[in-house]
């Protein structure tokens, strides 16, 4: 049996939609966009929300806006994928890696107040992992005391009412893999809805559109918006939204009530409130068990492996304990609405053959 790490849903009349944008000769610049930025701020009760090509962009455009004319001190804990570091190290920030909870993975307090005490900190990138969100009131009370901005990566977290006011802002992604998937995507939301207009101009190279037939550049910008082919296969997940949720909180339950008798693996708290994009556990053996998934069909992943430990990274010389011991026994399993049960018992009956061996 061949199962892969995600697999994308789409509706049964996804294909007439896209034949139908593809008719319509408006594959970008047309109203996809606006009409699922409306439905997206509805259904999530966001203040706003703009689309734009990729979360790393819609990252890009944040740190750029925020910080156009300085060079500022921003934390970013260890365990993240690439563009959490990269996008502010490539616009010139100066990057400063935080340890992460050795059992979540995401931003340890404890390492961040350490970090503050020590350094001039303008901005923290906290990350939320699988679905689950990082100690946002803790961090919250932190930038009272010391003045920081919070810009928060959820690239693996959207439900409603998931952005918090106090937050300065937040980027989000619809990578194929994600809850909301599109061919590639992602967005932002503000709290300061007065920058929101600027923000949205920088998408699209600084341009206003004035009338139908003219246009100013008003601001330095990048080519950063969502085409309405992808806007549409977006709209098409977020109709399904209250179907996939519940299919993978049951895909969670079957997965626990199946491992819980491995005593080699923990799992995650899953609880009810959490909309898991991910279905994490912890596993003795980890790369061992891994290599043996992989030779009987079954895709996996980690998420993720520290950033001090690729090469790029590896010159600052720097030792995170917490990360390092995360990504030691932590590994990501097959985690869809489409996986079927004879799947996740196929999954569970590898992991108990390898530790019983």
């Amino acid at each position: 049996m061949k199962i892969p790490l995600f697999r994308p849903y789409s509706s049964s009349s996804l294909p007439m939609e896209i034949k139908r944008v593809i008719e319509s000769g408006h594959w970008t610049g047309g109203r996809e966009v606006s009409e699922v930025e409306n439905i997206l701020a509805e259904t999530f009760n966001f203040p706003n929300f703009t689309c734009t090509s990729s979360a790393t962009s819609a990252f890009e455009i944040l740190i750029d806006t925020f910080y156009p004319d300085s060079k500022v001190n921003i934390v970013v804990p260890v365990n993240t994928f690439a563009a959490t570091a990269e996008v502010p190290r490539r616009l010139g920030h100066k990057v400063i890696f935080c340890d992460v909870d050795v059992k979540t993975g995401m931003i340890d307090i404890a390492s961040l107040k350490l970090i503050l005490n020590s350094h001039k900190v303008d901005c923290v990138i906290p990350v939320s992992i699988g679905g689950h969100l990082y100690d946002r009131e803790k961090l919250k009370e932190l930038k009272q005391s010391y003045g920081f901005d919070i810009i928060e990566d959820l690239a693996q977290l959207i439900y409603k009412d998931c952005f918090d006011h106090f937050v300065d802002a937040a980027f989000f992604s619809f990578y194929p893999n994600k809850i909301l998937s599109s061919p590639d995507g992602g967005g932002f939301v503000l709290s300061d809805e007065s920058k929101l207009e600027d923000l949205r101009k920088v998408r699209l190279h600084g341009i206003k559109r004035i009338s139908p037939i003219e246009y100013d550049i008003e601001c330095l910008g990048r080519k950063a918006n969502m085409t309405d082919l992808s806007a549409v296969i977006l709209k098409d997940q977020i109709y399904a939204l209250d179907e996939k949720i519940k299919r993978r909180q049951s895909r969670v339950v079957r997965y626990q009530n199946l491992l819980k008798d491995i005593p080699q693996i923990s799992c995650l708290d899953h609880s009810e409130n959490i909309i898991s994009s991910l279905f994490v556990i912890h596993a003795k053996n980890r790369k061992e068990l891994q290599i043996h998934m992989a030779d009987n069909g079954v895709q996996t992943s980690i998420h993720f492996k520290p950033l001090h430990l690729h090469s790029y990274w590896k010159k600052d010389e720097l030792v995170f304990s917490g990360a390092e011991s995360y990504y030691s026994t932590s590994l990501s399993l097959p985690f869809y609405e489409t996986l079927e049960d004879n799947e996740i018992s196929y999954i569970v009956e590898l992991i108990a053959k390898f530790y019983s061996n």
